[in-house]
């Protein structure tokens, strides 16, 4: 920007500078000027003026920064297509040319020449010093009376001497040039004073009609254009847009900075749209996933709250449209198991590593089973994903029982005899008995009525086995009719009673069974 403002004022005489300030006070300048770090460029007259009016104005004739030159600032704001202000751009044009000419317009040794600014201050008198700076001196304290005419010649006395006072007030400025002749001079050659007063007058006019003329061209018209270009600028409606590139146009410089600027725009927002859409598709990936998987999601903070249910589409008690634990951990869980979960909580979020945690939990007359399983997403909180493993858990007893379990009679098999054998030999278990079981006729049965006959047959020799042996006692099928009874802490005359109840059962029965028995015991 300084260098364009540079350039421009290489194009031109009339005007000392060219400068464009911000709104957040940061000073842009053609002549390489260096403000001070002090120097706030909101509260100089031209801005304040700008900003107030929202339209190019003309200040007062003052002394510039350096107290060397008499200027005149022409500024105006600048806005975008919101109406915002930009800043203010402005120029200095130098009063050094009409000042001299002024000055050379002095038509009498006696009178003098002056300048006065838009507030009838002395800017230039003819009697005083170039280095003099403004005279608070008002024109009424010259003639006496109040100045309220546009042109006017008034009959007066200045400083002993009585002559005549003429001025002329400029359009648009509010400046006044006027001259003061004595009467003894006005009357020696009043043809020449006259031509002098008009010609200093045509000449000053002429001045001003160049000045205006040439900022129109070079200012006004170009700042004018920028401005209607600028307002086009819409990112809602076309992001696309570009400010035109006109010949000749001095402002040509802010027009490529501005569309540079518009470019890096429209590859951002291209960029955010892109984003955006990779976004949604992201998140509506998320949602159907969570929507397809059987279990519920939460997230967790590290004090062992929730405080978001990502599952408000499940069923079941944990994941209905209100959060998990709404009533928090005591409502579901014993104060151990609360402190262990939040505990695997805090250890999911510190270490980022998985953890899970089983439990039970009775619902009316029903107990289902969950797992529990989170890790840390964010420094103080945890995704929680819940699972109903109740079918799991029954599927695995199912298991477990099919093989440890006679399918038939409901009885434990060989395998987990075996295995009971072992953990029961010991001596707090002794006696030790055993009672072999052999059942009579059952081939017979199959052939002569059917193997569901001979299944009868067996079942309901083990339910009188089971009907008349204790809880503790191990009661297999080892064999396809052979059975075997283990009796911790029992002797063998027990073991005969026991026998002897299995078989009168067994005679007053539906089926008449007549099984052979035989009785070990292992120590005492």
């Amino acid at each position: 920007m300084d260098s364009f403002l540079k350039l421009q004022l290489g194009r031109t005489t009339s005007y000392k500078a060219l400068y464009y300030g911000t709104s957040q006070n940061k000073l842009y300048n053609g002549i390489e000027w260096v403000p001070s770090e002090d120097y706030d460029l909101r509260v100089r007259p031209w801005y304040l003026k700008a900003v107030e009016e929202k339209r190019l104005i003309t200040t007062s004739i003052y002394l510039n920064a350096n107290n060397d030159q008499w200027v005149v600032t022409y500024a105006k704001p600048l806005y975008n297509q919101n109406n915002e202000m930009l800043g203010v751009i402005a120029g200095d044009n130098t009063m050094d040319s009409i000042i001299e000419i002024l000055r050379r317009q002095q038509t009498s040794e006696n009178g003098f020449v002056f300048f006065l600014d838009d507030k009838k201050n002395i800017i230039m008198h003819s009697k005083l010093d170039n280095n003099d700076k403004i005279r608070k001196v008002h024109l009424e304290e010259l003639i006496d009376e109040p100045v309220d005419n546009y042109d006017s010649i008034h009959k007066t006395t200045i400083d002993g001497s009585e002559g005549y006072l003429a001025w002329h007030t400029i359009d648009e400025t509010g400046w006044i040039i006027g001259n003061f002749v004595p009467i003894e001079d006005f009357l020696a050659g009043p043809k020449r004073m006259e031509l002098t007063f008009l010609a200093m007058i045509l000449g000053t006019v002429l001045i001003f009609v160049c000045i205006f003329v040439v900022q129109k061209k070079y200012v006004i018209k170009p700042l004018k254009l920028l401005n209607e270009d600028i307002q086009k600028i819409s990112i809602n409606e076309d992001v696309s847009y570009r400010l035109p590139l006109i010949k000749s146009d001095p402002l040509n410089e802010i027009r490529l900075t501005a569309n540079q600027v518009l470019e890096k725009t429209n590859t951002y927002f291209d960029t955010m749209s892109e984003s955006r859409k990779a976004l949604a598709l992201s998140q509506e990936k998320n949602s159907a996933i969570i929507d397809m998987i059987p279990d519920c999601l939460f997230i967790f903070d590290s004090l062992g709250r929730c405080i978001e249910s990502l599952s408000r589409s499940k069923a079941g008690p944990f994941c209905k449209n209100e959060k998990l634990f709404e009533e928090d951990l005591d409502a579901y869980f014993s104060e151990h198991d609360q402190i262990y979960i939040r505990s695997l909580i805090r250890k999911a979020i510190v270490n980022k590593e998985v953890q899970s945690y089983d439990f039970e939990i009775n619902f009316g007359h029903e107990t289902s089973y969950y797992e529990l399983r989170m890790i840390g997403i964010q420094d103080d909180q945890a995704l929680i994903i819940l699972r109903n493993i109740t079918n799991e858990r029954e599927n695995l007893l199912r298991i477990e029982q099919l093989s440890y379990n006679d399918q038939l009679t409901g009885l434990y098999n060989r395998r987990f005899f075996e295995e009971e054998l072992k953990r029961l030999d010991t001596e707090r278990n002794l006696p030790l008995t055993l009672v072999m079981v052999d059942v009579n006729g059952l081939k017979l049965t199959n052939d002569a009525f059917g193997h569901n006959a001979g299944d009868d047959l067996l079942k309901h020799i083990a339910f009188i086995m089971k009907d008349e042996c204790r809880d503790d006692d191990i009661i297999a099928r080892i064999g396809g009719d052979e059975f075997i009874v283990l009796l911790p802490q029992t002797t063998s005359e027990a073991a005969g009673t026991l026998v002897n109840r299995i078989h009168k059962k067994s005679f007053y029965a539906k089926y008449r069974i007549y099984s052979y028995f035989d009785i070990c015991w292992l120590g005492y």
